[in-house]
């Protein structure tokens, strides 16, 4: 398999969990992501303490890490290019996200 450009293409399959309403439970927790797809930021709600928060590129590049230690936390995507973002919440969670 190629790209358009004739790059060399792996092809890699992941499972990912993605609700049409933007609430998953993950580990008897819920979790709110908010909205999706955003301009500006994604609101997370949950119903624990969310402890670390990674988001990173469909490419797999880390573009942010935050620790807030809250049950809610605004992550920002302003500057970030229109495209799918991968979010993962306290190492084990994984949501994807669109920049519009």
């Amino acid at each position: 398999m190629s790209d358009s450009s004739g790059n060399l293409a792996e092809t890699i399959t992941r499972t990912i969990i993605v609700e049409a309403l933007d609430r998953t439970f993950y580990n008897h927790i819920q979790l709110d992501i908010f909205p999706n797809p955003s301009s500006d930021s994604w609101r997370l709600k949950s119903t624990s303490v969310i402890e670390d928060i990674k988001l990173f590129e469909i490419s797999g590049r880390l573009i942010f890490e935050f620790k807030p230690h809250l049950k809610e936390f605004n992550v920002p995507c302003y500057t970030l290019p229109a495209g799918s973002y991968r979010l993962i919440i306290n190492e084990r969670n994984t949501k994807v996200l669109l920049k519009k």
